[in-house]
């Protein structure tokens, strides 16, 4: 494994990198470039198994991260002394790291060989995995509805899908996949969508329990998990080709093997539309007829990694007329919670409980009422007297100032609402959205309680917002 020493001569903790750093270095140019030079010690050519080795390096090494990381805190951040760093031979043969690192670091070999750069999954939450797909598929056999050769399939987890593609839900078969995430989330859009009298289906991927044992049989090895996924996902992408289906609606642009899927479909005359379901892009390498992205930042990313993968690449429509302009009265703060804390995603999960420490004193100290609203998937609540805030409310005369570190919500309500966004030296959303958004320092949260309580003051940030938004789209 790495071994990295401050100036002092002291060992540091690796795991302690994840703890000082944003999410959003993960998801950067620099982390798929570091994948990319971690993924030619296995493959020296460009091919659908080097791509998908270099999605799961993407989201699934903590070798990679680490080495992200380090990158990152050396050549970005201010709060480091690091002095020396020690890598596995095989590791250290693959490029100038000296180059790499900005030559801000020392780098050597230390003969040493690392036999696997993803993590090895638990078996317990792989079995799971691999026993829900196969459940869905029984449940699927057993309600199983034919698609006619004219047909069209949308894949549906949660109430997001039919917000993405509501028009094309109502003609075409609706195929539920496990959502492991929260299933009480989607088997209250199952049920909807049953109500609301669209076709609906259950299926999964073909996992095999024989690769799965295969993994865990002798020493692991980066393939085993590489072809656990590949052979499951090229057969299911054969499967749904042998449908004779026109058209496919996705939103899977976080899954590392949903590309496979893409292509075999594509290769038989259909027609794959891919819409970005949130603000990130976890993995560079996605396939598509049409893609249809979020941020400038996305777009950025697919058309340097996926371009001649993806035939029509452009933005989402978003509906940014201001409907309500010189109608509001008051405003009304409403903090928008991200569950980083259900993930295990440290440093913003801080950050983020910062903040809300921070609102509940500023709503007592100006007596403004400030509230928050919860990320529908969380299961871990932070402790705060700020009242919950169910929805967000509709009241012609009240103008909702929301603010978050980042949401997939902007691009939603931006027509509506004023969008406020907060984060730290290190930690803004110009890195995973837009650069042109309304930005406050974490030490400043006094400013947009006393700016912004004012409502003209408001509602011009608002029609600034709108124009903002609207530029490039």
């Amino acid at each position: 494994m790495l071994e990295l020493r401050n100036k002092n001569g002291s060992l540091i903790e690796m795991h302690t990198l994840l703890k000082c750093v944003p999410l959003s270095i993960f998801e950067s140019r620099n982390h798929v470039e570091t994948c990319l030079v971690l993924s030619a010690e296995r493959y020296a050519f460009e091919d659908s198994r080097k791509k998908l080795y270099v999605n799961l390096l993407m989201t699934s090494s903590l070798v990679a991260r680490y080495i992200t990381a380090i990158w990152f805190l050396v050549c970005k951040g201010s709060r480091h002394d690091f002095s020396l760093l020690k890598l596995p031979c095989n590791i250290y043969s693959l490029c100038d790291w000296d180059v790499f690192f900005d030559k801000k670091l020392t780098v050597c070999s230390d003969n040493t060989a690392l036999t696997s750069f993803l993590n090895k999954p638990k078996f317990l939450n792989l079995f799971l995995k691999v026993l829900g797909h196969r459940c869905y598929r029984l449940l699927g056999f057993l309600l199983h509805r034919k698609v006619k050769r004219s047909g069209s399939i949308v894949r549906c987890y949660v109430e997001v899908t039919e917000r993405l593609f509501r028009e094309q839900m109502r003609h075409s078969l609706c195929v539920f996949f496990p959502f492991p995430l929260k299933w009480t989330r989607q088997f209250a859009f199952y049920k909807y969508c049953r109500a609301k009298g669209y076709d609906v289906a259950v299926s999964g991927i073909p996992y095999s329990f024989k690769e799965m044992w295969a993994i865990y049989v002798g020493a692991f090895r980066d393939d085993k998990l590489l072809g656990f996924e590949y052979s499951a996902y090229k057969k299911h992408g054969q499967e749904l080709s042998q449908l004779d289906i026109v058209a496919y609606y996705t939103e899977d642009d976080y899954i590392p093997a949903s590309f496979l899927v893409a292509d075999e479909l594509k290769e038989n005359g259909c027609h794959v539309t891919h819409m970005s379901h949130g603000v990130g892009q976890r993995i560079p390498y996605v396939s598509a007829t049409s893609f249809y992205v979020l941020t400038q930042v996305q777009k950025k990313c697919y058309e340097t990694w996926s371009h001649h993968k993806i035939l029509n690449l452009g933005f989402q429509k978003l509906n940014l007329s201001l409907s309500k302009a010189g109608n509001y009265k008051e405003v009304k703060f409403i903090f928008i919670h991200q569950n980083f804390e259900d993930n295990n995603i440290a440093y913003e999960g801080s950050l983020q409980r910062k903040i809300i420490a921070s609102l509940e004193r500023l709503s007592q100290s100006t007596q403004t009422q400030v509230y928050i609203k919860w990320h529908p998937n969380t299961q871990i609540h932070v402790d705060t007297r700020l009242a919950t805030c169910l929805d967000f409310p509709s009241d012609s005369s009240t103008l909702n100032v929301c603010l978050t570190l980042n949401s997939t919500t902007y691009y939603t309500r931006a027509q509506f609402d004023l969008f406020i966004f907060i984060g730290d030296d290190l930690c803004n959303p110009y890195d995973m959205m837009e650069d042109n958004l309304l930005f406050y320092h974490v030490e400043n949260l006094n400013q947009i309680i006393s700016l912004y309580s004012d409502v003209k003051t408001a509602v011009l940030a608002l029609e600034r917002q709108i124009q903002l938004l609207s530029v490039g789209r």
